[in-house]
């Protein structure tokens, strides 16, 4: 049974979405709106996923809600590399978390019913993410 729909996977990555082509995110927010209007038309039931973003951007995630995209959407969905990629220490995932938070309260939103969402697209990723979100104690 599917219950929830990601709208795309790292929009805010190079290589996920052309900065060239689109380097306000016009183009990415009207089809991310489309998208998610569309799967609320079929099943409006259906959690609408924003993201995961990588990196961890709350100037991307604050221009996101200023073109209304996050009015479209359920939850806002992290992709966060700690001792990766993004080169951060592990006990900084809920300073990370929180600098999301501060901009949108759709990310983990615990309080409203929705689960802790992990977007792991691999083990690794899995079990540091689901590791890191129990710190949060939602």
């Amino acid at each position: 049974m599917i219950e929830a729909v990601m709208i795309w996977n790292e929009p805010n990555n190079k290589s996920h979405w052309d900065f060239e082509i689109d380097p306000e995110w016009r183009m990415f927010s009207e089809m991310a709106i489309a998208a998610a209007d569309a799967v609320a038309e079929v099943n409006p039931n259906l959690l609408r996923v924003f993201g995961g973003i990588s990196p961890i951007d709350p100037n991307f995630i604050a221009r996101m809600k200023s073109f209304g995209v996050l009015d479209h959407f359920d939850v806002v969905a992290l992709h966060g590399f700690p001792l990766d990629w993004n080169h951060w220490p592990i006990n900084e995932w809920p300073d990370r978390v929180r600098e999301i938070q501060e901009v949108t309260e759709l990310l983990l939103n615990c309080r409203s019913g929705f689960p802790r969402l992990v977007s792991p697209a691999s083990v690794r990723k899995k079990f540091r993410s689901l590791a890191c979100a129990e710190q949060l104690n939602c």
